[in-house]
């Protein structure tokens, strides 16, 4: 097994027990005081570590594409009203001669399309996802990187589809809310 601890203490076997069958038998004593320890160290910071490794692993799971769907649903529904209404003012203010709309419809010029935002957003979440999984494996695991491409791939699958799903259900729902808004608006003015 290639291990430099295990090298390491049959170095020093080896040589202790050159000089006698006491000073070996004292060597593998202290190496076995020291081994206990590093465990007992290992186990603490492990147990000290535990909450913000659940923290991380919650943000990677859930928390950051359910926000980050939430957010595109809420931004698209904001530009699809600001839109309409910009449409509407434009129709008012060419009816009514354009007075005092001027200014107004201004507020309400051309604005980035949703699917632009949604690829910025989407790539916000694989790099944020990307780098909690590689500090989280790093914690648990050390140095693997086998287990850390395994569990980037899992961790971005399972995001990703999360991100879409509840991006996808938020946009539907806000975008029914904001036709029923604007139809209240339209029906109003």
């Amino acid at each position: 097994y290639p291990s430099n601890l295990i090298e390491s203490s049959m170095k020093v076997l080896t040589e202790s027990a050159r000089k006698g069958p006491k000073i070996a038998a004292r060597a593998l004593i202290n190496i076995s005081r020291y081994i206990k320890e590093i465990h007992k160290v290992n186990e603490r910071l492990k147990d000290l570590m535990a909450d913000i490794v659940a923290s991380m692993k919650s943000q990677i799971k859930f928390l950051t594409p359910a926000i980050a769907g939430i957010v595109i649903g809420i931004t698209t529904m904001i530009t699809t009203i600001l839109g309409k209404l910009g449409n509407q003012l434009s129709k008012i203010s060419a009816a009514g001669g354009g007075g005092s709309g001027g200014g107004l419809l201004a507020l309400f010029g051309d604005s980035i399309p949703p699917f632009y935002f949604q690829v910025v957003v989407g790539i916000y979440v694989i790099q944020i996802i990307y780098i909690l999984t590689i500090v989280t494996n790093g914690i648990e695991n050390g140095s693997d990187p086998l287990s850390q491409r395994y569990m980037v791939g899992k961790n971005l699958t399972k995001a990703v589809m999360t991100y879409v799903f509840i991006a996808g259900v938020v946009m539907i729902l806000f975008n029914l809310l904001a036709v029923s808004i604007l139809k209240g608006i339209a029906a109003g003015g």
